[in-house]
């Protein structure tokens, strides 16, 4: 309500008593009771793998590609996943016809 950056006990508790008073309150819903728990997780999980592919992904066109292909350079521009997998697709023929 305040929305002040330090931390006051007492304008809290103040604010507390206010929204309790003109029942500006939210209900708790328990996941487990609601039979959602394994939809929250599942989205968890997901959320951290997209994260984890964004972060790898970002750090392949910052860094190692610049690095060791500079020549990729020009097309850096281009939509990522496009480029990136059409330029990799030979190279992942090699190494599964060498298993």
């Amino acid at each position: 309500m305040h929305n002040s950056w330090d931390k006051n006990d007492p304008k809290d508790a103040q604010v507390i008593l206010h929204m309790l008073r003109i029942q500006e309150t939210q209900g708790y819903h328990d996941p487990l009771r609601a039979g959602i728990n394994d939809v929250q997780e599942l989205w968890k999980t997901n959320e951290a793998i997209a994260r984890a592919k964004t972060e790898i992904q970002q750090r392949i066109l910052t860094h190692y590609l610049p690095l060791y292909f500079p020549e990729i350079d020009p097309f850096r521009g281009n939509s990522r996943s496009d480029w990136f997998f059409a330029s990799s697709l030979p190279f992942r023929r090699q190494q599964a016809s060498r298993r």
